[in-house]
Parts: C-alpha cells; sequence; structure tokens
C-alpha cells in the first residue's frame, strides 16, 4: 500500500487492480498515523479493502506495529471490512468486522 491509501477519513475504501492478488502489507502503524493529518490516539475509522479480481485470492498481512485480528484473506470480487484503532502513535489494531461481495 502507499501513502495515505489507507487512511484519510471515518470511511477508507482501497481497490486492489493488481493483477495477481497474492498477498499485500500495510503500511507500518507509525506510517499510518502520520499518513493522517488528524489522528489521534484511540481514533477508529473503517476500512474496506475490495478485491475486484476474478482471479485470486488477496491476503492482507501486517507491517510493523499492526495487529491484525480475525480474517485477512479477501476471495474474489469480494471485499473485507476493517476497523482501525490507533492504540498509539506506533501502535494500531485492524479488526475484520464483516465482508461480502462487491
Amino acid at each position: 500500500f502507499a501513502a495515505a491509501q489507507l487512511t484519510g477519513a471515518r470511511y477508507v475504501v482501497y481497490a486492489n487492480t493488481q493483477g495477481t492478488p497474492g498477498s499485500i502489507a500495510t503500511r507500518t502503524a507509525t506510517e499510518m498515523f502520520d499518513d493522517n493529518a488528524y489522528a489521534r490516539v484511540g481514533e477508529t475509522y473503517i476500512l474496506r479493502i475490495i478485491n475486484n479480481q476474478a482471479v485470486g485470492v488477496l491476503t492482507v498481512t501486517a507491517g510493523s506495529g499492526v495487529t491484525l485480528t480475525g480474517t485477512a484473506t479477501i476471495a474474489t470480487v469480494s471485499y473485507r471490512d476493517f476497523q482501525i484503532t490507533h492504540t498509539s502513535r506506533t501502535a494500531l489494531v485492524m479488526t475484520n468486522i464483516g465482508g461480502g461481495l462487491v
């Protein structure tokens, strides 16, 4: 993920455009905090990651300081919603809260 693709609003949507999804790592918790000028410790927001590809599962992996809880795989033509919680400037929790078909 590039800067600000996973941050910046109360509800963020990222649509995968990789030809072969495979796995994709989040930025570090510190980078995700710094990407958002309005980030605060204790803040939460919703992140939807969409796997638009018709072939291949997308697996989200954790960058440094990021704790992933729940399922982090996203089937073809599907999405997962995550609640992001900044527990400090250098740590965040990314919790799977559901998903569905695109």
